[in-house]
């Protein structure tokens, strides 16, 4: 018992433990939760680029139909049908780079709370650690005080 005490091994399922009543159970699995935040990046990417082609493929019907609409080929309905197309593209594309720019908060927060989770924990544990060699030391002192005796 009193090498034990002494090469601190008993610590380790202590501070194993610790880590799991701090990190684990009831607090969030970030590293799981910013990974799938970054899957989501990546698709939003992909739609961000898909939203783009579109835009300029609707952008592009709209200007022909300006040029049909000025030389009388087509109605001002089919133009405004057009119009409103092009501009439901182009709030489509900006509400897509707001979620990307919101994803890419949200994912900064969880790394930031993931670091400050694995701080308060090195900082507990170290804490704690401290203490328990103390208890060790005044142990192992009042042991040999009292096999003195």
């Amino acid at each position: 018992w009193v090498d034990i005490c002494r090469n601190g091994r008993f610590l380790e399922p202590i501070s194993n433990g610790f880590r799991t009543g701090l990190l684990g159970g009831d607090a969030p699995d970030y590293a799981e939760k910013i990974n799938q935040y970054q899957n989501y990046y990546k698709n939003m990417i992909v739609q961000k680029n898909i939203s783009k082609e579109q835009l300029y493929l609707n952008k592009n019907q709209y200007q022909r139909d300006s040029l049909l609409y000025k030389r009388g080929v087509i109605s001002s309905e089919d133009l405004e049908i057009s119009r409103n197309q092009y501009l439901q593209d182009s709030l489509s594309l900006e509400n897509i780079h707001s979620s990307i720019q919101n994803t890419e908060i949200q994912v900064t927060q969880m790394q930031e709370n993931l670091l400050d989770t694995e701080f308060q924990y090195q900082d507990k544990k170290n804490q704690l650690e401290t203490q328990i060699k103390t208890y060790i030391s005044q142990l192992l002192s009042e042991i040999q005080t009292w096999e003195l005796d």
